[in-house]
């Protein structure tokens, strides 16, 4: 008799938490499906609308938005917005920019390069920056002995900012998957270490943004953290991440240093899910800013999806973050409050636009959705012939 009641009853609970399992699944089903139709409403918006002044192809700022078209049309299955990266790397040949050494000069080269690499056969996509890649590498020990010194004397080099951390190195971990030739993440790993070591204070486990800000100071006496800058390196290291393997040498470095910086970054989230511009001072700007809000959403939604942060510290943060990112999307699509372009902390308000946080928006998106159980409903490959139909008939 009693065995029967533990029976019964154990059935009885597996039922109600069967209930339990299919009623989340169905909650975070819906949650992903909004995740994904306010991105394509801040897309469409934004495709149709631009940024609010003229933006090269070949632009820093506008590589975030390539990054995000891409990943995007990823977890929707929408062609279209893999067809507006084909549009504006076809405009400009996929080259790089006009400066050698420059990182914001690189940073187009990811959604080039996930491009190529998601039909091979077509050389064009990838020549440019194989070309520009050899072409750095066989000059940067003339461009070491050009270098000149900077802020505590320390030399400059090619990635003496933050925020080029996110430009240039994710393009040559791409490169060294594509080739396998060392070579790309040899000079990628000198070049970040130098960074590393000059602008990462190891106490906050955070970047300052250039050795301006090394003894810089807020009124108040706090430190200068600037959001977005940090955002900048936090979302590169997953584009680094995803293009090494697990059993590099280097592997366990920028793992590392995207979990130190991850606790970090997570205990100076707002009351309302984003970000201050001063990770260090909320009380410099006040108010939450969507491009390092963004670029944060999406390191912690990676980090969670990949298995590199610990889903039940990280996940709250992550949803948390996009609560709050929905907000700076207004009715019609457009995603507003973003510091515009700058090298430190500064003002911002509803109607200001940037393509890296529309693009930080739609990288963060797309990884809440995959975080709520949503895949991938085509491959890269079928993805990118179907947008390259969409050119085809435009022209």
């Amino acid at each position: 008799m009693k065995k029967y009641a533990m029976t019964a009853l154990s059935a009885s609970a597996l039922s109600m938490l069967a209930g339990c399992v299919q009623t989340e699944c169905s909650e975070n089903n819906a949650k992903a499906d909004e995740a994904v139709a306010i991105m394509e409403k801040a897309a469409n918006w934004h495709m149709a609308n631009g940024f609010g002044r003229q933006i090269g192809a070949l632009e820093w700022d506008i590589a975030p938005y390539y990054d995000g078209l891409i990943e995007l049309s990823r977890i929707s299955g929408d062609p279209q917005y893999w067809a507006e990266v084909l549009k504006y790397g076809e405009s400009v040949k996929w080259a790089p920019g006009v400066r050698l050494h420059h990182a914001d000069d690189h940073a187009v080269g990811y959604a080039w390069l996930e491009t190529y690499m998601a039909d091979p056969s077509i050389e064009t996509r990838f020549a440019p920056f194989k070309t520009r890649f050899d072409e750095v590498l066989a000059n940067a020990a003339a461009f070491d002995k050009n270098r000149d010194y900077g802020h505590h004397h320390r030399p400059k080099n090619a990635w003496d900012w933050c925020d080029a951390l996110f430009m240039a190195p994710p393009v040559f971990a791409q490169m060294y998957k594509i080739t396998g030739d060392e070579k790309y993440i040899q000079y990628m790993n000198t070049e970040y270490k130098w960074t590393f070591d000059y602008l990462y204070d190891k106490g906050n486990n955070l970047f300052y943004r250039d050795g301006r800000f090394i003894d810089g100071r807020t009124e108040r006496g706090k430190k200068i953290f600037w959001s977005r800058g940090n955002g900048w390196v936090f979302a590169g290291l997953p584009l680094i991440l995803r293009n090494l393997p697990k059993d590099n040498p280097q592997y366990g470095f920028y793992a590392g240093l995207f979990k130190d910086m991850a606790a970090s970054i997570a205990a100076a989230q707002g009351a309302d899910g984003l970000w201050r511009v001063n990770l260090a001072d909320a009380e410099q700007f006040p108010a939450g800013e969507t491009s390092g809000s963004a670029f944060f959403v999406f390191g912690f939604a990676w980090g969670v999806n990949h298995g590199l942060l610990d889903a039940e510290t990280y996940k709250p943060v992550a949803m948390k973050g996009w609560e709050g990112l929905k907000i700076v999307v207004d009715e019609n699509g457009k995603v507003g409050f973003a510091q515009r372009v700058s090298d430190q902390p500064g003002a911002f308000d509803k109607d200001s636009v940037a393509p890296y946080a529309t693009g930080g928006f739609l990288m963060a998106g797309s990884e809440i959705a995959r975080m709520l159980g949503r895949q991938d409903p085509v491959s890269d490959a079928e993805l990118l012939k179907k947008a390259e139909k969409i050119c085809s008939e435009k022209k």
